[in-house]
C-alpha cells in the first residue's frame, strides 16, 4: 500500500475556498433577505395599531360630541366640544383638541370652565385648550369632515389618518356616527 503524505495543493484550497465563499454568501444572502422581510412587516404592523390606537381615540371622543364638532383645516386641528349643565344651572364647556402638526405628530388636549366660551349671539365658541400630548407620530396627513344632512347638525364625521415610515405606509380612514348630533359652529 503506497501513502501519499504531500497534503494539499494551492488549486485544491482556492477551490474549496470559493465554494465556501459561495455558500457564505448564500446563507447571508437568506439571512440578509429574511431581516428586510421581517423589518417591512413590522414596520407595517407598527403603523396598523398605531393607526386603529389612533383612530379608536377620535372614535371615542367624537361619537359622544354634543355640542359642537369643529375640524379647522388652516391649522389642521379638531375641535370636539361637549356641555353639561351643572346643579347651579350653568353650562360647563369641555374642549378635546386634536392637532396635526408639521413634525407628523397628532397632540392632544383637554380642558373644561373656562378654557372654552360660547358667544350666544353668533354661535361661535372660543378655545383656549393647548394640544400637547402625544397622540401619534410618523403621521403624513390628516382630516377630518363633518357630515350633515341638513346643514345644521351634524351627522358623523370622516376621520383619515396616514402614516409613513421608511417604505411602509397605511392609510386609515372611518366615518364616526354621532350620538347627540351637535349644532354645527364655528371655533375662533
Amino acid at each position: 500500500m503506497k501513502n501519499d503524505n504531500r497534503g494539499v495543493t494551492i488549486v485544491e484550497l482556492l477551490i474549496s475556498i470559493m465554494i465556501f465563499g459561495i455558500l457564505v454568501t448564500a446563507v447571508f444572502g437568506f439571512m440578509l433577505a429574511g431581516s428586510r422581510s421581517y423589518n417591512t412587516v413590522s414596520s407595517r404592523l407598527n403603523l396598523d395599531v398605531q393607526a386603529q390606537l389612533a383612530l379608536n381615540q377620535f372614535e371615542s371622543y367624537i361619537m359622544d360630541c354634543n355640542s359642537c364638532l369643529y375640524y379647522s383645516v388652516a391649522d389642521n386641528t379638531l375641535y370636539v366640544v361637549n356641555e353639561k349643565e351643572n346643579a347651579d344651572g350653568a353650562i360647563i364647556y369641555t374642549a378635546y383638541v386634536f392637532r396635526y402638526k408639521p413634525d407628523g405628530c397628532i397632540y392632544f388636549g383637554s380642558g373644561s370652565g373656562d378654557v372654552i366660551t360660547k358667544n350666544r349671539s353668533t354661535g361661535n365658541y372660543t378655545c383656549k385648550v393647548v394640544a400637547s400630548d402625544l397622540l401619534a407620530e410618523n403621521v403624513c396627513g390628516f382630516s377630518v369632515t363633518p357630515i350633515s344632512s341638513d346643514g345644521v347638525t351634524v351627522t358623523s364625521a370622516a376621520v383619515t389618518i396616514d402614516f409613513a415610515v421608511r417604505t411602509a405606509t397605511y392609510s386609515g380612514k372611518r366615518t364616526i356616527a354621532l350620538r347627540n348630533r351637535p349644532a354645527i359652529a364655528s371655533v375662533i
